[in-house]
């Protein structure tokens, strides 16, 4: 064989890259079972398909073999689009708020080849949703993860199965590459990294990956974890620490460079790690304006990587963006403003940042049409209203004069938008209250969507007839005792206390000093117009006389636009001086406008109301908030202690959960049914119980033998079912004893069944005893 021949299949048996080509696959199908999670799903999915590099892959069956697998599995579990979308919308508001605190006046961007004052570790602090996305989740399941898609059991099994195979892959790779085999990753070792990386304390991440590393010689990611740990906890710290962990930052990803480079490990054509490493380390060279033109080079060569490896992930390419505008490199920060404008990503965040590089690099070049051209095209794709304002006479002496009219401009803009998020609010609140007297169960066919809550003359048509159909048919009853509870006063006043919760976050509201003239004025109209109707409706509705005639008074006395009219013209009156007290370019207004723009995007987040620049995702809700404006006493005492009785019955519910799962055996012949889970309303659909005792029910024992005693939990104490019949008297708690033979409840009544756990069921009594006592 030549020495040629011999040369090439060398390079084609690099054992390093067989190993790291391995062990990508070993940790891509550890972690798609262990976060359990079909964002990472999707993630391997095109890291796999779309972003091999072919021709720096090992060409080895083996290899081929496993990925087709993991292929093949992924395909049947792929992420639904909207859980993108979803994650991308919630992280597209966290980067435009980081890029307007490190930006915080357009002015600063003005002459070209100087480094800008924009804050140094974006890239790092901030970093991209695809490297964050683990961390955020980690975060997130401390928060009751909400957005979470738990994978099914047969998704787990088959990728269970995709270890087997990767035994198989090792072997065969190892004896054909005979690489070390300290550089390949077991299971266990994959497992700890993977929860290290969900550690959320980052002195003690760091720690543990420092333990760790001699195994992850022949695993890139390792070692662009290990530095942004690092360089993490230095712009956190101060002192000896922050330049101790600094310089830690340098070395791991001078070794990751080394990888990278040296050992020819570029298995992806476009690498997202690649591209934070690039981000990453380049904040770290620039800690300052100084620093930044000193290495400015080295820092324009680390954009590049970081753009030519960022591929479509737009928030990468933002922060490449945000880099060059700190090195002053204007022309490429504008090239890739352009693609994110013309990819609408982040669209009135970038069309300001892009109009203003055009309008100073026109002002500086007043000879070079081109700006202006540019500019025009900008225009011609997205609102003006954005834009920073290009003078139709060239100079720089005008840039005052410029300034002040973009200001203005944004002014105008944003009370628009103001205006309009108002609007939206009251409509969603409005037809919440118009809802109020119709349960889905009940006009779900006649009342399909929310059009048909809106206060047009056809809309209340169609409600007025469906209540007349309603209160003329065979379920008249059956839907006043739905509505009976709880009171329609206690739901009215928590639909206005979520709504006046959500304004705070507003803070033309809520650090107004006329905010509680604003509240009030509510209470006000809503004590002497509305409390009358809904005392009179809750009365009617307990005697099952409730008509056409009452839901007209309902409708003219009640109405939600009457109730609220003042506090929206008034808080119309307010968010207009608040913008008009924004007077010129240099007294933080911009600072100021951005501040307001983002209290109004979190709260149309809280309220679930659409926004300009959040239309094209879906809107995270936030849980409501306990503050209460208006007290349930306005209704009176009555609607009080409707409010205190549902607040023990959550409580003896949660205790009754507690104690559950335990007192019933594995079995078809007993259940138990709790309030609010599945079986229980289905429960007393079947037998012709007393139905205002369901309001008073805790839990069912449903006794599914040919005895068929059933016993109910009630609030008073417990009540004997037999055969779908009440019978025998209310058995109090206190009284319930432990005996040989079952549980006694009076003296002629024991309770035995053997699928029960007569133990655990008097506990439970006891601690529903120790409840009601409080």
């Amino acid at each position: 064989m030549s020495k040629e021949i011999q040369s090439t299949e060398k390079e084609k048996l690099n054992p390093l890259k067989a190993a790291y080509a391995l062990n990508m696959c070993t940790v891509s199908v550890s972690q798609i079972v262990q976060y359990n999670d079909l964002y990472i799903l999707e993630q391997e999915y095109n890291a796999i398909l779309n972003n091999l590099n072919l021709e720096e892959m090992p060409k080895d069956q083996a290899l081929l073999d496993i990925l087709t697998q993991i292929l093949n599995t992924i395909t049947y579990f792929r992420i639904q689009e909207i859980k993108k979308k979803q994650i991308e919308q919630k992280y597209q508001q966290q980067m435009k708020d980081a890029i307007w605190s490190a930006i915080p006046n357009l002015g600063v961007i003005v002459t070209s080849g100087h480094p800008v004052a924009i804050a140094t570790s974006l890239a790092t602090q901030i970093g991209s949703g695809y490297m964050n996305y683990r961390k955020t989740k980690a975060q997130a399941s401390r928060e009751r993860d909400k957005e979470n898609v738990e994978l099914e059991i047969t998704a787990i099994e088959q990728f269970n199965a995709l270890r087997r195979e990767l035994f198989t892959t090792a072997w065969r790779l190892a004896d054909r590459y005979n690489f070390e085999d300290r550089y390949r990753l077991t299971e266990n070792q994959i497992e700890q990294y993977n929860a290290i990386l969900m550690d959320l304390d980052e002195v003690r991440k760091y720690e543990r990956l420092e333990a760790i590393q001699a195994k992850f010689g022949a695993y890139l990611p390792f070692w662009y974890n290990f530095g942004h740990t690092a360089a993490y906890i230095a712009g956190t710290k101060g002192g000896d620490q922050k330049e101790y962990y600094l310089r830690k930052a340098k070395e791991h990803f001078a070794e990751f460079y080394r990888l990278y480079k040296d050992e020819g490990l570029k298995l992806l054509r476009e690498d997202q790690i690649v591209a934070s490493y690039a981000l990453e380390y380049a904040d770290l060279l620039m800690p300052t304006p100084e620093e930044a033109k000193l290495h400015g080079d080295e820092i324009n060569n680390l954009l590049d990587m970081a753009r030519d490896n960022a591929g479509n992930a737009n928030d990468m390419l933002q922060l490449c963006a945000i880099g060059y505008l700190k090195v002053g490199n204007h022309e490429k920060a504008a090239e890739l403003l352009k693609f994110l404008v013309n990819e609408d990503y982040n669209t009135p965040t970038n069309a300001k940042l892009l109009s203003r590089l055009y309008v100073v690099s026109a002002l500086v070049n007043p000879n070079n049409s081109d700006w202006r051209a540019k500019y025009n095209i900008l225009r011609d794709r997205v609102n003006g209203a954005y834009l920073f304002p290009m003078p139709e006479v060239l100079s720089l002496e005008g840039e005052s004069a410029l300034n002040d009219a973009y200001v203005e401009q944004q002014k105008k803009l944003l009370l628009v938008e103001y205006r309009g998020a108002y609007q939206r609010l009251i409509r969603q609140y409005m037809i919440k209250a118009n809802r109020m007297l119709f349960p889905d169960e009940y006009f779900r066919q006649d009342l399909p969507d929310d059009s048909c809550f809106d206060n047009t003359e056809k809309a209340k048509r169609l409600r007025r007839e469906a209540i007349s159909r309603i209160l003329k048919g065979s379920k008249k009853e059956v839907y006043m005792q739905t509505l009976e509870t709880p009171s329609l006063g206690k739901r009215y006043i928590d639909l206005l206390n979520t709504m006046l919760s959500a304004l705070d976050e507003l803070s033309v509201f809520c650090v107004s000093p006329k905010k509680y003239h604003l509240i009030k004025s509510i209470r006000k109209k809503f004590v002497v117009d509305a409390r009358p109707v809904l005392l009179s409706t809750q009365n009617k509705l307990h005697e099952r006389s409730f008509s056409v005639q009452c839901y007209d008074q309902f409708c003219d006395s009640c109405s939600y636009t009457s109730i609220t009219r003042e506090l929206f013209q008034e808080l119309d009156t307010l968010t207009v001086t608040e913008f008009q007290s924004i007077k010129s370019w240099d007294d933080g207004c911009l600072d100021k406008l951005n501040r307001a723009e983002t209290e109004l995007l979190r709260f149309c987040n809280t309220t679930g109301i659409e926004f300009a620049e959040l239309s094209s995702g879906n809107i995270y809700i936030q849980e409501e908030q306990e503050l209460k404006y208006l007290p349930y006493d306005i209704m009176g005492s009555s609607i009080a202690d409707e409010e205190a009785k549902q607040n023990l019955i959550d409580r003896l519910i949660k205790t009754i959960k507690k104690f559950g799962s335990d007192i019933v055996k594995t079995g078809d012949d007993m259940r138990f049914l709790v309030s609010g889970l599945p079986g229980f309303d289905d429960y007393f659909e079947k037998y012709n119980i007393n139905k205002d005792l369901k309001t008073k029910t805790l839990a069912v024992m449903e006794d599914n033998t040919k005895a068929n005693v059933d016993l109910l939990l009630t609030l008073d104490g417990i009540q004997k079912v037999t055969k779908g019949k009440l019978t025998g008297q209310l058995h109090v708690y206190a009284n319930a004893k432990l005996e040989k033979d079952g549980i006694r409840l009076d003296r002629f009544f024991v309770f035995n069944h053997k699928s029960v756990e007569n133990g655990k069921f008097i506990q439970l009594i006891r601690a529903l005893d120790d409840e009601l006592k409080k």
